[in-house]
C-alpha cells in the first residue's frame, strides 16, 4: 500500500491539485504494476526494489499526464 499511496499523498501535498479521478487512476495503476511486477520477477534476485520503483513511476507518470487528458480541466 505504501507504494500505491506514496506518489499520490506527495503529488497532494506538494504538487499542483490533480484531482480525485486522477489520484485514484494513479492508485490503481501503481497497485497493478507493482503486483505484476512481483509476479514477473518471482525468483529472481532483482526482486528486492525493482517492483516497488514501477509502481511509483506508474503513478508519478500518471499525476504528469493528467492534465493532458483530463478534459474538465481544459479551459474552453
Amino acid at each position: 500500500m505504501t507504494v500505491a499511496l506514496f506518489v499520490p499523498l506527495l503529488w497532494g501535498l506538494l504538487g499542483r491539485a490533480a484531482g480525485a479521478r486522477v489520484a485514484r487512476a494513479a492508485v490503481v495503476g501503481a497497485a497493478l504494476a507493482t503486483g505484476g511486477a512481483l509476479v514477473a520477477l518471482r525468483g529472481h534476485t532483482a526482486r528486492a526494489w525493482p517492483p516497488y520503483a514501477a509502481g511509483m513511476a506508474l503513478s508519478a507518470a500518471v499525476f504528469a499526464g493528467a492534465p493532458r487528458f483530463d478534459s474538465r480541466r481544459r479551459a474552453p
